[in-house]
């Protein structure tokens, strides 16, 4: 029950940007920082590096549409090299165009 309480503590203490060890999506995650951190007025004892009380709305609407511009992302780049290639757009259009 110790070793648990103590993992629980560690977990509970890790920063937002650490999400990405759970979900292979850091590319939306950091875009989603980097919009809640252009919107917002940060203090300047609190830095760039966290996201304020104020910024974590808009952290999370920016979390929830750049995650789903991932995943749509995620199901054209067929070769997993983070790049759409003109053979893959092309064999993704009726897909896209569900969207």
């Amino acid at each position: 029950k110790q070793w648990y309480q103590r993992r629980v503590a560690i977990t509970a203490g890790r920063d937002v940007l650490a999400i990405d060890e759970i979900f292979d999506a850091k590319p939306a995650i950091m875009r989603a920082f980097q919009a809640a951190k252009a919107c917002g007025k940060g203090r300047a004892d609190i830095g760039d590096d966290y996201i304020e009380k104020l910024e974590f709305k808009r952290f999370l609407l920016g979390l929830r549409m750049y995650f789903e511009y991932w995943v749509a992302f995620k199901r054209i780049d067929e070769d997993d090299d983070r790049r759409i290639s003109f053979e893959e757009f092309s064999e993704a259009e009726e897909i896209m165009k569900k969207w």
